[in-house]
């Protein structure tokens, strides 16, 4: 179990703005643990800010126009952990949803927006499900792409293991003169040798 320092330690590293300018002049103790909570639960514990924070954050959402999947899913995940959010504030999905759901569809590339126009009206829970089924599909998609680099990779090894297996064995070239040369001179020399260490009587 964590101990209050080891909390606080933990609560100081996920503050951030004026949140972590308003606990700033505590010292890292047991006590003032419960010092920061109160004041943070002072100043930003009130449910209708919280709320209000989450649907600002939804608001501010990058739009994913470029298609890519790394922006799908980055506007998946942060529009889930809002709706948890509030969820856990006791806001239900059918108190807001009619309102942010033309903004989150507006974050949403083109293609997304156009397969998935409907005349009924949509639902939170449905709409971060049709997000993911095209996340997913975007992401599977990239993963089994075939790039022009990998492409040639691919050609420059079979044309080399191609022509491993065309090389004809290596061929012993004929003897140049130069070598007969050497190896002539090589046969004088080691006459010349046993020559020398005969006996006279044998010469």
């Amino acid at each position: 179990m964590l101990s209050k320092v080891d909390k606080f330690n933990y609560l100081n590293s996920l503050l951030e703005g004026e949140a972590k300018r308003s606990i700033q002049g505590l010292t890292l103790s047991e006590s003032n643990y419960d010092s920061a909570v109160e004041t943070l639960h002072e100043r930003f514990g009130k449910p209708q800010q919280i709320i209000s924070a989450h649907m600002d954050e939804i608001v501010k959402l990058p739009p994913s126009t470029s298609g890519r999947p790394s922006l799908l899913r980055f506007v998946y995940d942060k529009l889930s952990v809002h709706v948890r959010g509030l969820k856990s504030l006791g806001v239900s999905a059918e108190q807001y949803g009619s309102l942010l759901i033309p903004i989150v569809m507006s974050k949403l590339p083109d293609d997304v927006r156009l397969r998935n126009t409907k005349e009924e009206i949509w639902k939170i829970k449905d709409l971060l499900e049709t997000i993911k089924i095209e996340m997913r599909a975007r992401e599977a998609s990239e993963g089994n792409r075939v790039t022009p680099d990998s492409t040639k990779s691919r050609h420059y090894q079979t044309v080399h293991r191609s022509s491993q297996r065309k090389r004809p064995p290596l061929q012993h070239s004929c003897p140049t003169k130069a070598y007969k040369a050497a190896k002539n001179s090589l046969s004088v020399m080691h006459t010349a040798k046993n020559f020398t260490t005969l006996h006279l009587v044998q010469r």
